[in-house]
């Protein structure tokens, strides 16, 4: 087993750039800083209401988390696309329940770390109902835990304060070293690990979910997660895992984590990179070329974002709705239509609401969860972005 320490992974190709562009909601991901890195820990009026209310998105751990902590392993199977049990299927398709809806990713799937005693969790995303990756923010105290193989793939990014940390993987190197602000631990869902620090690290832990990962495998390389394994890293520097890692820790401390299709995207987006930068096929050339959708299937996914506009979209639901994997639904519907399908449900949901607006005395709240924004801000924010004014602005201006 491979492990890779004090590195530093190549910057993004061309084709990453474009897409990460697309996908950042406020600001070019290679301008982005990490302005967060000053040991400071700040909730959000929303975060803050919620903690002092004790209801959904409240700082405080399941009793599903409490109870059990450690989740029973996971099972896998094969989603190659040459097996000969998929024989079949065509470039894109999805076998099994792949791209079914996933359920919330709740910290029980996890091994638990932001839960344990000594701990102090800041943010998670169990409340905000993420179904493709676990995200947590918390400042750890001094911990020997061995962690059990869970199926989903781990990343630790350090916030701040150096802290010197011990990694043994099962059959593996043992890794040992000083880690500060930026860097980046990978750690494969099959893997059995023992962990040892002394200090208190600020760490954002992120689980992507297995079957995302698998799928990323087997839309790039054709073949089942054994033929492309996540290889361990250790205290690296990654500059596209570094700015995923903010967009997530961004999202948590802002109050603004309840986009879910948003937190899909990073997730499809992470599974490729893993896949492409940090498999046993490591650095491979770029993604194979998109084909093209064909014109049915894009026409009932956007029938479906039309019917759905009130929901909880999701990357996993609107490639069920025509057989294919999310990943190349959001290749083939970006090349068709020339956004990423986040955007284009932003921009279909700020339509609608500029419908109510003007034709409706609907309180702006209400038009907001009306037409799938998780509240007032949320719309306000994108509304401002594609519209130029504020809800309440545009339709004193369309009455007046």
């Amino acid at each position: 087993m491979r492990v890779e320490t004090e590195s530093v992974c190549p910057s993004f190709e061309e084709g990453q750039k474009g897409f990460l562009e697309d996908f950042s909601p406020r600001t070019p991901f290679q301008n982005v800083q990490p302005s967060f890195l000053n040991g400071q820990t700040r909730f959000s009026p929303l975060q803050r209401g919620r903690a002092a209310e004790g209801g959904r998105g409240a700082l405080t751990p399941p009793q599903s988390a409490i109870r059990n902590p450690v989740p029973a392993l996971i099972s896998t199977r094969c989603w190659c696309m040459v097996c000969p049990r998929n024989s079949n299927r065509t470039s894109g398709e999805v076998v099994g329940t792949l791209g079914s809806a996933n359920p919330v990713f709740a910290v029980s799937e996890t091994h638990g770390r932001a839960f344990r005693l000594g701990n102090r969790l800041i943010a998670n995303s169990q409340d905000a109902g993420w179904r493709s990756l676990h995200a947590a923010i918390l400042e750890e105290g001094p911990f020997q835990a061995t962690e059990p193989a869970i199926g989903h793939p781990s990343l630790i990014y350090h916030l701040t304060r150096p802290t010197e940390v011990m990694r043994k993987i099962e059959g593996g190197l043992r890794n040992k070293q000083l880690i500060g602000p930026r860097r980046i631990c990978l750690t494969p869902g099959e893997a059995t690990t023992l962990w040892e620090h002394h200090g208190h690290p600020e760490i954002l832990q992120v689980y992507l979910r297995g079957s995302i990962y698998q799928a990323a495998v087997s839309e790039i390389y054709n073949c089942d997660i054994s033929g492309a394994e996540l290889v361990p890293r250790f205290a690296i520097l990654d500059p596209m895992l570094e700015q995923l890692a903010i967009a997530i820790t961004t999202a948590l401390r802002e109050g603004t984590s309840e986009d879910g299709l948003y937190i899909d995207t990073i997730a499809q987006m992470m599974a490729v990179h893993l896949a492409r930068a940090h498999s046993s096929r490591s650095r491979p050339g770029r993604m194979p070329p998109v084909q093209t959708m064909p014109g049915w299937r894009m026409r009932r996914v956007i029938e479906y974002i039309e019917e759905n506009l009130d929901g909880d979209l999701s990357l996993e639901a609107m490639a069920a709705e025509v057989d294919i994997s999310p990943i190349y639904l959001a290749r083939a519907f970006k090349a068709a239509i020339g956004q990423s399908p986040h955007r284009y449900v932003l921009a279909r949901r700020v339509e609608r609401a500029k419908e109510l607006l003007r034709n409706t005395e609907v309180p702006v709240v209400d038009v907001a969860l009306s037409v799938g924004f998780s509240s007032q801000s949320h719309l306000s924010y994108w509304f401002q972005r594609y519209v130029g004014v504020s809800p309440a602005a545009y339709r004193q201006h369309r009455s007046g």
